[in-house]
């Protein structure tokens, strides 16, 4: 497997489809071995459909594939993940994530996965760069310290490989991200969600990553399924439910969730982080980080009681930064105070970049504190 990787394979890409082209089996691109791929059931064909620009090149790729009535993934004693990959059944929910994607260990018997203390969240063992103002202005920004922003999520599209990402996320307990609800507007099926936490460089993966699928995707408020088209832009917050728990480690940790009525100050130093296009400003291949300086009601066009307004200058979130966390540090600890919306001039679809006289709106998080808690115990 060698082909060109890039962001969600837009350039090169061997993409495999069922019988009709409306079916997407697979994208691929990078040099990962992919996970195996099978046609669906009662059909017996797959369609190959290789892709190439004229910038860069790989060696391409080569392939095996078998036929049969019946094709067993894995051994007799074994169970099948959602990875394709083969787990043990006697490890099952042991609390190892012998998968990789969490599988062997969804629906176990297992404590109630519950918000953290507020003495257990917030903290950054591998501490980010918060110099304010430093030289290498995602548009501009700077590359954050690996995994120094522990909370930080990545949600892809399933069937890209290696690296399907369109939106940010922040981790608040070990099982639950606060997100965006316009990410998932025109991607409502859980399953069709891959989510990676502990990750810095889209192609690279850290010692900390892990991975995992969603279970729930819940918008404000309490819409699932088709109905997550329905969210308003002034309640844009979605909560979603990974399939099972991760394990925290120096590399992932929760954000703290704020206290009900808690208000971001106008003038305020927060940070905003992604993966979002960098408009050749710098790669974005890596985490990047942004300051950003909360701004008063009177200078920026939004709603006081549901978002929060930043001045990002040239630095702005990008695609791919939506739903990605505002955290601002308060008493030694971060919290999340918002996630990433829209631009006031511009809506989210024509995208979040810097442009002139735009500044960031952000759905707020405090406000929404008691319904953040209600959903998590409603569906624990």
């Amino acid at each position: 497997m060698d082909i060109k990787p890039s962001g969600s394979c837009g350039s090169d890409k061997l993409v495999v489809y069922g019988k009709n082209k409306e079916t997407v089996l697979g994208v691929f691109c990078g040099f990962q071995i992919p996970s195996p791929v099978l046609s669906h059931e009662d059909e017996n064909e797959v369609r190959l459909l290789f892709e190439t620009d004229d910038i860069g090149s790989g060696r391409g790729f080569k392939l095996s594939y078998e036929s049969s009535p019946y094709i067993e993934m894995c051994e007799e004693n074994e169970g099948e993940c959602r990875n394709r990959n083969c787990y043990p059944v006697d490890k099952m929910c042991d609390g190892v994530d012998n998968c990789g994607d969490g599988t062997d260990e969804e629906d176990c018997d297992m404590p109630i996965v519950s918000l953290p203390s507020d003495d257990a969240c917030g903290k950054t063992p591998i501490k980010p760069d918060t110099i304010y103002g430093s030289a290498d202005r995602v548009v501009g920004g700077t590359a954050a310290v690996p995994n120094s922003w522990p909370w930080q999520v990545s949600f892809q599209h399933a069937f890209i490989e290696p690296n399907g990402h369109f939106c940010g996320g922040t981790l608040i307990n070990a099982q639950w991200v606060i997100s965006a609800a316009h990410c998932f507007a025109h991607n409502p099926f859980p399953p069709t969600v891959r989510i990676h936490l502990g990750s810095h460089n889209k192609f690279n993966k850290t010692k900390f990553e892990q991975t995992r699928v969603a279970k729930k995707i819940i918008s404000y408020p309490d819409l699932e399924g088709e109905k997550l088209t329905s969210y308003t832009l002034n309640h844009d917050i979605a909560l979603v439910k990974l399939n099972a728990p991760v394990s925290f480690s120096d590399g992932i940790q929760p954000a703290c969730l704020p206290h009900l009525g808690w208000e971001v100050k106008p003038g305020w130093h927060c940070y905003t982080t992604g993966w979002g296009e960098t408009k050749g400003s710098g790669f974005s291949d890596v985490l990047k980080q942004v300051p950003q300086i909360v701004q008063h009601p009177d200078d920026c066009q939004f709603d006081n009681e549901t978002e929060i307004c930043v001045d990002k200058e040239q630095n702005s979130p990008c695609h791919g930064d939506s739903g990605g966390p505002l955290v601002c540090r308060l008493a030694g600890q971060w919290y999340i105070m918002g996630a990433t919306s829209h631009g006031t001039s511009s809506n989210y679809m024509s995208g979040l970049c810097a442009t002139p006289d735009s500044k960031i709106v952000f759905s707020k998080v405090a406000d929404k504190g008691n319904w953040i808690r209600q959903t998590i115990d409603m569906n624990s």
